[in-house]
């Protein structure tokens, strides 16, 4: 019997460093929603050239889920990503995770600065046109997707919302997906907030990350094998190994009002588009 084709019905777009970790874990908890294995396939930024079967065959183990979906954060940024996931299906949901830009950019190089691709003056790393403040550039981004996808077809979701009220979150994006939104909650849906520590052995660390990405990305078996490593604490006992005191540089008070003036304008058609008020996003 030849496998069904299943055509994915929802994304979780971006942006990065605004808790898509957190929710995929969630949605592939969920009993009526499937997930690949592999989180951020990339298929429409990146990796669109491996063509629609390779994409297509992250989807052949869904049995009777109702809502099918990836969760790749380099589809908020990358210009020919909406065009791409238009002309693939046009009627997909799309979830978009939004966090203060200016915290969302120090995550962001804060994670970066672990990877060692970038250096400890983290004024100049982030520029206002360096890649990391740029994605924080949330109207700009979404205007690319308002001008193909119908509007109730999209979907904010306010990280500061995800740290006070979780449950309510999800219910809101299962009910958005279409699946049961009542599910009982687990410790699982409890968001936590832990930065992760500095890393004693630079080199080997990115290293190590290089081959898991690897892996995770081009192996299916492998990724199994690191699922179960991780549920062993091997990932964990690393990490406190590997780990330093050494703290994260800070913005300084007037690279931080740089970035304010710099997202000003964008968070104000932001507010007008979700009909929310962010302006709170702007106070130093």
């Amino acid at each position: 019997m030849q496998a069904k084709t299943v055509i994915p019905n929802f994304l979780v777009v971006g942006a990065t460093k605004a808790a898509t970790t957190w929710l995929y874990k969630c949605l592939d908890a969920h009993p009526e929603i499937f997930v690949p294995l592999l989180k951020e396939v990339n298929y429409f930024s990146s990796r669109y050239d491996r063509g629609e079967r390779w994409y297509l065959s992250h989807f052949k183990n869904v049995l009777d889920e109702k809502a099918v979906g990836e969760l790749s954060p380099s589809y908020f940024i990358n210009d020919r990503t909406p065009e791409r996931i238009y002309r693939f299906n046009p009627d997909i949901r799309s979830i978009f995770m939004l966090r203060n830009p200016i915290e969302r950019a120090y995550s962001h190089y804060c994670m970066e600065l672990r990877y060692k691709t970038v250096s400890e003056n983290i004024d100049r790393e982030c520029g206002l046109e360096s890649f990391i403040v740029r994605e924080g550039l949330y109207y700009q981004h979404i205007s690319k997707f308002i001008k193909l996808f119908p509007r109730e077809n999209l979907k904010f979701i306010i990280y500061d919302d995800i740290k006070t009220e979780p449950e309510k979150v999800l219910a809101d994006i299962f009910y958005f997906l279409g699946v049961n939104p009542k599910i009982e909650t687990t410790e699982l849906f409890k968001q936590r907030y832990v930065k992760q520590p500095r890393q004693k052995f630079g080199k080997l660390y990115t290293f190590l990350v290089a081959i898991y990405r690897w892996i995770n990305n081009n192996n299916k078996l492998g990724q199994k094998i690191l699922n179960y490593l991780k549920d062993w604490g091997i990932n964990d006992k690393f990490h406190q190994l590997n780990s330093v005191k050494q703290g994260y540089p800070e913005f300084s008070p007037s690279k931080k009002q740089e970035l304010i003036n710099f997202y000003r304008e964008d968070i104000q058609q932001l507010s007008s588009l979700i009909d929310r008020d962010m302006s709170h996003w702007l106070s130093m």
